[in-house]
């Protein structure tokens, strides 16, 4: 893949891949420490229970903690993430599917997957 014409190394989509697979396995322990430290402190992000968030601290606390322990089974689709690469190198950007086991509140289970 590339970004605006300019070709990304085999490295750079291997080590993206990498970064979000890493990721994946620490959702899946539960692991908000590990996962804060992947992103800027002024991160902001959104999802199931989060519209939009700014900052780490509000991330963490409006999305992660209501979501990550609710799951089972999570995991990134990495190895067929598309994956981009700005010239300088200094952003990247990642579209990939995701699955996971969803618990509902008697204890039975539903797929949970999105993108």
């Amino acid at each position: 893949m590339h970004l605006r014409g300019t070709p990304m190394t085999e490295h750079d989509t291997a080590a993206i891949r990498r970064w979000l697979a890493d990721w994946g396995d620490e959702v899946a322990a539960v692991d908000f420490v590990a996962g804060a430290r992947r992103f800027d402190r002024d991160v902001v992000g959104f999802g199931t229970k989060a519209d939009a968030v700014n900052g780490i601290d509000a991330l963490r606390g409006q999305q992660w903690e209501h979501v990550w322990p609710a799951i089972a089974d999570f995991r990134f689709e990495a190895a067929d993430a598309d994956v981009w690469v700005s010239p300088d190198g200094l952003l990247g950007v990642i579209a990939t599917a995701w699955c996971s086991t969803g618990r509902n509140a008697d204890g039975s289970t539903f797929p949970r997957n999105g993108r």
